[in-house]
């Protein structure tokens, strides 16, 4: 037992060495997280199976007909872009819905979405900001008050957690 809990030190110091585990994970009484790694500078990086449009996302009509979307990112952070095709629908329509790539336990988490260009952002001041809700399992934006505009890109950040 003793030789084993030595190799762990051993191995975990190695990895604070290497800039792979900070210390404040390694402090007694707080599990190491394996989706999280804080680097050095205290930046916590998410990790995670990537997200891909074809694989974990769905245009609605709130995007229009032929839109391009994609999805950079990953379950807990990921940045959508949204080319909207032509005729976006009108208020409260679904403009795409991503199925996380593991679901999410418990309550369906939490979303915090964020404008990631000047269009996005503009929208908040004509009051017709889109918004997100969730599932355990999905994380739907909607748009807001008015349709998106036809043939025009708008970017948004998400941050999902529990």
């Amino acid at each position: 037992m003793q030789k084993k809990i030595a190799n762990i030190i051993f191995v975990l110091s190695a990895l604070f060495l290497c800039g792979l585990v900070a210390s404040a994970q390694m402090v007694p009484g707080f599990p190491l997280n394996p989706t999280f790694t804080t680097v050095t500078n205290g930046h916590e990086i998410a990790a995670g199976t990537a997200l891909t449009f074809g694989s974990n996302g769905v245009a609605g009509a709130g995007a229009g007909t032929g839109p391009t979307i994609t999805i950079t990112g990953h379950d807990t952070d990921f940045q959508i872009s949204v080319t909207t095709g032509t005729t976006p629908t009108g208020a409260n329509a679904v403009i795409c819905t991503i199925t996380y790539a593991t679901a999410f336990t418990g309550a369906g988490p939490y979303s915090q979405l964020t404008p990631a260009s000047a269009l996005a952002d503009g929208l908040i001041s004509l009051g017709e900001a889109p918004y997100v809700t969730n599932t355990t399992t999905t994380c739907v934006l909607t748009s807001g008050t008015t349709a998106l505009a036809a043939s025009t890109t708008y970017i948004w950040n998400i941050h999902s957690g529990q």
